[in-house]
């Protein structure tokens, strides 16, 4: 009966947000390949009609695995840049898809800058991560060093990446689609006529967004 309630609870949200109940069912599983509006548009219907997820069964127990209530968001800032992280015109859109989904899973978000050198490697360990406040961590924009990544293991939170490699440490990263949207930026070009075309791009090291 709980199985038949999740369902028809998915199909209210594909009506309201016009999308297939497929569409609806990837986002809500949190599944890739979804356009980041279509994301968004079922997100927030399944919000308005007050879906609720139910929990999977299984018969491992979560010792291995504790429940993440309390999400610590770390992003780079540096003293000379004029635009704190939260105004930055890309930063900002990705500090809202992670508040948005926070929302959705009802987890505590707690944000906070964390001064970086020029390389974006971080100057200090911030000291949500060293008081028990949260109970997993996202380093937006954030290198890490083998100091670094070192303190990380040592405090042994969930910790995943976001525009940044994986360079030290065994961690999780999500960043842009760079082979992809090349792909699709020089097709277009070529399909509107364009034959003598330039990239500019970042140095080796530098973040994978450039």
């Amino acid at each position: 009966m709980a199985e038949k309630s999740s369902i028809v609870s998915m199909a209210e949200i594909a009506k309201q947000s016009g999308v297939s109940l497929s569409t609806v069912s990837l986002v809500l599983n949190q599944k890739p390949g979804i356009p980041h509006e279509t994301r968004r548009k079922v997100l927030h219907a399944a919000q308005s009609l007050g879906y609720q997820r139910k929990p999977k069964a299984s018969v491992h127990k979560r010792e291995q695995s504790p429940q993440i209530r309390k999400l610590g968001v770390f992003v780079k800032s540096q003293d000379d840049d004029p635009i704190p992280p939260t105004s930055n015109v890309f930063y900002s859109q990705v500090l809202a898809g992670i508040e948005e989904n926070c929302r959705f899973h009802n987890l505590l978000l707690m944000l906070s800058a964390v001064r970086v050198d020029s390389d974006s490697f971080p100057l200090e360990t911030p000291r949500l991560m060293l008081n028990d406040a949260i109970d997993a961590v996202l380093l937006v924009g954030i290198r890490v060093n083998e100091m670094f990544g070192t303190a990380l293991e040592q405090i042994g939170l969930p910790t995943v990446l976001v525009d940044v490699r994986n360079d030290k440490g065994n961690f999780d990263s999500v960043v842009i689609k760079n082979f992809e949207a090349g792909y699709k930026i020089a097709n277009y070009l070529i399909e509107q006529g364009h034959r003598h075309i330039a990239f500019l791009g970042g140095y080796e090291n530098s973040h994978p967004s450039f």
